[in-house]
């Protein structure tokens, strides 16, 4: 999204049901699903609340490189983006 004067904004949604089981079950219920067929589908095992920080921080980097290879985007990103306690302002 342009935003108007010197900055572009690009909007991401992410999921994270994959990362519990139980609410990959609850989900699965939820919307009329398999619940065993969903966890062997898409549930690649709960990850430990102690590293969830360090866990978006590595997939924000590789998010980063990802979009600048796409767009071919030169510009420094904002560095604290990539911390999962930034407070984010939305429209």
């Amino acid at each position: 999204m342009w935003s108007g004067n010197k900055s572009i904004h690009i909007h991401l949604l992410f999921a994270s049901s994959h990362l519990s089981r139980r609410v990959t079950e609850v989900l699965a219920k939820r919307h009329g699903k398999n619940a065993d067929a969903q966890l062997r589908d898409h549930w690649q095992g709960d990850i430990d609340p102690n590293v969830i920080w360090d866990y978006y921080s590595t997939c924000w980097d590789q998010l980063e490189t990802d979009i600048r290879e796409i767009t071919a985007i030169d510009d420094k990103f904002d560095h604290s983006m990539r911390y999962l306690h930034q407070k984010r302002r939305l429209p």
